[in-house]
């Protein structure tokens, strides 16, 4: 058993394992065909991550105030030095491979494989990360409250990471403020939970109305334009719903623990072991008699542990540069 860290928020790192699988359910079954599943369900689910960025990195300021260059460094070493190692694996076994500026630009855009997006997006965000955790609560606030009101102005979520107007500001204005959110939750964690275990109803009926009408969107046209915006106020509903569920949980729960240890290693290879799996999915889902949702559902749990497993055992004999290497 590894030794748990004091300062670990078990309830936000219970969260990680949520994320990690919600993502990757995302990508595994937009791969088998449920793309209905995905647009109403997963869509989106990085915001789960990006809140869960927000709040560990006010959270740890708290405890231990690290300077810029080392707070940069740490996100060098552990985000994107692993990034790097996978996107140049993956792009090095692509058809017509070469190492030209096309190829760089490509991997430092995130293109090597479909959710590596997030982490030239994020990336950005880290830039702005120590100067964020030194503001004023009245000041975050303010800041928390434009990148509201540009969420709600102007959202549109582009797919990928790109650098050109107006894609750009829309990924930024789209996903940004669930970054913050994760700071505004952090400081104000005590007045927010009690609020969400009060009226978690609440939080429920607007959970299950903006799923209605991701699921429904009807004839009109601002709910078909407003796709993206209820996608967006869904996460917020679940996180809020999520969280308050994963505070009740006891510590040490062994899977949710070593998920949320390994996600950044299963977030990296997940899509590539899902494809590699293909096959075998489609043989089990044509020969197996039971609904298919089930098969799929054991198929995806199956093949999650198989990678969990391989990370847990790899990860230590990597020492002290597993993180650079696996994330």
């Amino acid at each position: 058993m590894q030794t748990k860290s004091p300062e670990l928020d078990w309830p936000i790192h219970y969260f990680r394992a949520v994320a990690i699988l919600a993502i990757m359910a995302t990508h595994a079954y937009s791969l088998w065909g449920h793309a209905t599943t995905v647009r109403i369900f997963f869509h989106s689910s990085s915001a789960f991550f990006l809140f869960i960025s927000g709040y560990l990195a006010q959270y740890l300021e708290f405890r231990r105030r690290t300077g810029w260059l080392k707070y940069y460094r740490k996100k060098l070493e552990n985000v994107i030095a692993p990034f790097l190692v996978f996107s140049l694996l993956f792009g090095i076994g692509r058809p017509g491979y070469g190492v030209t500026m096309d190829f760089w630009r490509e991997v430092l855009l995130g293109r090597m494989q479909v959710q590596f997006w997030y982490i030239p997006f994020v990336t950005l965000l880290f830039l702005a990360t120590p100067g964020l955790c030194r503001l004023s609560n009245r000041t975050l606030n303010w800041v928390f409250g434009l990148s509201a009101i540009l969420f709600f102005a102007f959202p549109h979520r582009p797919e990928g990471f790109m650098l050109a107007w107006p894609d750009t500001f829309h990924l930024y204005a789209y996903f940004t403020v669930f970054y913050l959110a994760g700071f505004v939750y952090c400081r104000f964690r005590t007045v927010l939970d009690q609020l969400t275990r009060r009226y978690w109803y609440v939080t429920l009926a607007l959970a299950t109305l903006f799923t209605c009408l991701v699921a429904f969107p009807g004839r009109s046209q601002l709910l078909a334009d407003g796709y993206d915006l209820f996608v967006g106020l869904q996460r917020f509903c679940v996180i809020f719903l999520v969280l308050p569920a994963l505070r009740l949980l006891p510590r040490e729960i062994w899977l949710l623990d070593r998920l949320a240890r390994h996600s950044f290693t299963l977030y990296f290879v997940h899509v590539g072991f899902f494809f590699i799996l293909w096959p075998l999915h489609d043989w089990l889902v044509d020969r197996l008699s039971c609904p298919i949702v089930l098969t799929e559902l054991a198929f995806f749990a199956g093949a999650t542990l198989l990678l969990l497993v391989a990370a847990i055992l790899v990860k230590p004999r990597l020492g002290r540069w597993a993180r650079p290497l696996l994330g």
